[in-house]
């Protein structure tokens, strides 16, 4: 150890901001990323060091033998803390150069836990002695050599992270780093030639107090990553508003038939024609229903009915290849016009080679059909949760589209043949093979023939991308280190659901409320928290024993589900319990029962 004078006043003064320091960080809120995390349990074995070195200043001048069982206790505390405490370290150093921190080597972590057990075995179990050099002890032998060994080693494997991620050096959070390495390298080199001089301690409590200023401001980092999603939520909306507003127009174009028609056959008298025009009437009404059923029923998604492939793929490449290709050998009269929404995923999962297909097709259709006008490639989509639903729509001037081909294609309902089997694979195929290729994916094919042929496909894909997700997780464990409570209502009651977001608006706890039993169950499957989940008993078309039987299926599905009753049922209550629901409410005491399950689920 070091004479007073020098090392006891550094020690007791770090000690002091350490304490100080102890205090004001665990009093606030934290998010629990892992360099938090990390910074927590270096933060504890700084003060734990401290505390070490001035215990072992005040048995000095206390004249306690340096034989002593108690000196000894203190002097091999001392040696695992510096083992310790560098460990973490370098962890802290890892993590903070990975892109992903959810992606973790764990070759390096059981490595480096490795030599680290090996380490603290040696310098718990081989002998440690001491030294008076001026009034100083300090310890000397294996023990403290094998300590001096490995946190060398570890400065060495932190340099070789710290090159390795050169580029990021800039950040704010490699200063603690820079400071340990040139500290550290100072402080052993002394230390070495000076052992009485002990400066380990003091230095990594310093670089202890530059992490604090160095790691994320939580409310900051949320703010950041806020203003990024709002960013992508306004694209989002902007693509939206141009699709619907592009479906708007589709529909009163339908609309606009159908009472041009109408007017027409209030005027015939030929029975013949006004059979003719009630059915066009019919056929014209039929495709204004399947635009709408098929394109823009939300509710119909659902990841479980995806025909999934086996490979993630990028849509924008895909579709920039097969425009190549048919730009290359363009027909002088004919302009080619591509349009992709700004909104869609730039990663997806599914059958690329199928999709590559199914819009090699489209347009391959299409350029044949033409010889002069235009071929127009749209590309929509509509997103829920992690799937984006694309509506892909080639249309041509062709005004003399043969109509026997349209009903041939739209008629198919029979599974691919031996003889299409043989061409599967082939990228030009044709509108047959096409059509029960978009079957076996799970999508749905619209044709209609006013001002030309317009052939949409409509196909849900899993999104791949996970910035979403992981966004979505950091707001969970951001809301969950604030406290804050998170309810799922589901019930088709509007006035209901109105009056339960009501009260739970005034009690500031957050709330999903929705009428769509598959919605609740999609929101669990792809992660998200709640504290309880209630489900309404007497809703159209949902079961909610059947939604509760479908949540179970997660093994790790452990929320409360309450369910609300009606009077008459409450006769029946022990039924529900016995199928799992964790308890019931009376909707004609809906208040006082809403009261009720606050206070014993949620405070």
């Amino acid at each position: 150890m070091s004479s007073v004078p020098f090392s006891v006043p550094f020690s007791i003064a770090c000690l002091l901001f350490t304490i100080v320091l102890l205090f004001s960080y665990f009093s606030k809120n934290r998010v629990n990323y892992i360099e938090n995390k990390i910074f927590s349990f270096l933060l504890i074995f700084t003060f734990i060091g401290l505390a070490c070195e001035i215990t072992s200043y005040v048995l000095t001048v206390c004249e306690v033998s340096l034989d002593s069982f108690l000196y000894y206790i203190v002097t091999k505390t001392m040696m695992l803390y510096y083992a310790t405490w560098t460990t973490a370290f370098l962890f802290y150093v890892y993590v903070i150069g990975l892109k992903d921190r959810t992606k973790i080597n764990n070759t390096f972590v059981k490595t480096i836990g490795f030599l680290y057990v090996i380490a603290v075995i040696l310098i718990a179990l081989l002998p440690v002695g001491h030294v008076v050099n001026n009034d100083t002890v300090f310890p000397e032998g294996i023990s403290v050599n094998i300590c001096y060994f490995y946190f060398t080693i570890c400065l060495l494997v932190m340099l070789v992270l710290l090159i390795k991620n050169f580029r990021n050096l800039k950040n704010k959070q490699y200063i603690p780093v820079l400071a340990l390495l040139v500290l550290g390298t100072i402080v052993v080199i002394i230390q070495s030639i000076y052992p009485e001089i002990m400066l380990l301690t003091c230095s990594e409590a310093v670089i202890t107090f530059i992490m604090y200023f160095s790691i994320e401001n939580p409310d900051l980092l949320m703010v950041e990553e806020l203003n990024r999603n709002k960013d992508l939520l306004e694209k989002t909306n902007m693509a939206s508003s141009n699709f619907m507003f592009k479906l708007t127009n589709e529909s009163r174009q339908y609309l606009k038939q159908i009472l041009s028609i109408s007017e027409k056959s209030l005027e015939e008298r030929n029975a013949e024609k006004l059979h003719e025009n009630i059915r066009n009437i019919y056929e014209k009404s039929k495709e204004a229903e399947n635009a709408l059923n098929n394109i823009i029923d939300v509710s119909a998604i659902d990841v479980k009915n995806i025909k999934i492939g086996n490979e993630e793929y990028n849509f924008a490449q895909l579709v920039e290849q097969i425009k190549l290709q048919f730009s290359e050998n363009l027909k002088s009269n004919v302009n080619f016009n591509v349009n992709i929404a700004q909104n869609i995923p730039e990663k997806l999962y599914g059958d690329s080679i199928r999709l590559k297909q199914i819009i090699y097709a489209l347009l391959s259709n299409a350029f044949n059909t033409t010889e002069k006008g235009f071929v127009n490639l749209d590309i929509s989509t509509i997103i829920k949760y992690d799937v984006c639903r694309l509506i892909i729509s080639v249309e041509d001037s062709n005004v003399n589209s043969d109509l026997t081909q349209v009903n041939d294609i739209l008629s198919l309902d029979d599974n691919i043949s031996e003889e299409e089997l043989r061409h599967i694979n082939e990228l030009d195929i044709n509108l047959k093979l096409m059509k029960k290729l978009v079957k076996l994916l799970g999508g749905t094919l619209l044709v209609t023939n006013d001002h030309g042929m317009k052939i949409t496909i409509v196909l849900d894909q899993v999104i791949a991308d996970k910035g979403n997700a992981a966004l979505e997780n950091k707001i969970a464990s951001y809301n969950q280190s604030l406290n804050v409570k998170n309810i799922l209502v589901v019930d088709d009651d509007l006035n209901e659901l109105n009056q339960l977001e009501s009260y739970f608006n005034e009690e500031n706890i957050n709330g999903l409320y929705t009428v769509y039993g598959d919605e609740c169950i999609r929101r669990i499957t792809i992660g998200q928290k709640f504290n309880i989940i209630i489900l309404d008993d007497e809703m159209n078309g949902v079961n909610a024993i059947n939604i509760l039987q479908k949540l179970k299926e997660n093994k790790k599905f452990k929320t409360p589900v309450i369910i609300m009753l009606e009077e008459k049922k409450l006769s029946i209550s022990k039924h529900y319990l016995n199928e799992g629901f964790t308890d019931f409410i009376d909707k004609s005491r809906l208040d006082a029962e809403i009261k009720r399950v606050v206070n014993n689920y949620l405070n």
